[in-house]
């Protein structure tokens, strides 16, 4: 019998080495380390033909103000991908306490069936946005998680009242 899902819900972090962890790091700094040595050879050598004046200047702060205005925009993008994880987790756990405590009540609820799809939703989430998978393989998560669809339409023919089955649903 599966006794509970909470042993599958691990969505902890990757196992990353340092080189990958600060790979972007470590190309800005050479790109800003071979941008200042151009620069500096540049000035060495005499060779600047853009005299710094007001309008250089203004046009350069006219350019990161748009770069900054673009890139402001995915900051909220990646602070919700961030919870994405936690709220899967959530609504799971939500599920499987929702079900099991019916099926406290309900005698005739295959709980066992219903954790069994939750946690292969959890090992597909987890092999289909992993590396082997190239993070995007979720059509096997959706199928997985399509199979709750029978299970929750039988919950109200089963006795759990409506508001209830469509709080299930909506999770």
């Amino acid at each position: 019998m599966v006794s509970s899902i909470i042993g599958h819900l691990h969505f902890g972090g990757a196992d990353l080495s340092f080189r990958k962890k600060f790979r972007l790091f470590f190309t800005v700094a050479a790109v800003v380390l071979l941008l200042g040595g151009i620069k500096a050879a540049v000035h060495f050598f005499g060779f600047e033909f853009l005299e710094l004046n007001r309008l250089l200047t203004s046009g350069i702060g006219g350019a990161i103000f748009i770069i900054g205005f673009l890139l402001s925009s995915i900051l909220a993008d990646y602070k919700e991908a961030e919870r994405i994880p936690a709220d899967i987790r959530t609504s799971i756990e939500a599920i499987d306490g929702d079900l099991e405590s019916f099926a406290v009540i309900n005698n005739d609820f295959d709980l066992i069936a219903s954790r069994r799809i939750l946690i292969a939703t959890i090992d597909k989430l987890r092999t289909g946005r992993g590396h082997a998978s190239d993070h995007k393989n979720i059509p096997p998560v959706l199928d997985e998680i399509g199979k709750l669809t029978p299970i929750f339409g039988r919950l109200e023919g089963l006795g759990m009242s409506y508001p209830q089955t469509l709080q299930v649903k909506q999770l």
